[in-house]
């Protein structure tokens, strides 16, 4: 089975509250949202944070994906989808501990 598939198997929904959230009330994020940023931050790595992976996992389009992604970085102040991937993983690996 491939990564993506993998990703999908195992994802049921977004029900962890990222602790910077927890700190920053300010920023409300949609449940879709919250369930592309969560995707983001457990990917393994080979194109699982791609719009296409993830619009797979979520039965969404790309297109839909690209939009929430956006969202997400104007929300959170990110510069780039790097940058949004990058806090997307260290938000995940924080809740993990």
């Amino acid at each position: 089975m491939g990564p993506v598939l993998q990703l999908r198997a195992n994802f049921s929904t977004a029900t962890s509250l990222l602790p910077f959230m927890k700190t920053n009330p300010q920023i409300i994020l949609t449940p879709q949202e919250q369930k592309v940023f969560e995707i983001m931050g457990t990917g393994t790595g080979n194109g699982t944070a791609s719009n296409k992976a993830i619009g797979i996992i979520l039965c969404l389009s790309p297109h839909m994906i690209k939009n929430h992604k956006e969202n997400l970085k104007a929300k959170l102040g990110m510069g780039s989808c790097q940058e949004l991937l990058q806090l997307a993983v260290k938000a995940k690996a924080d809740d993990n501990k």
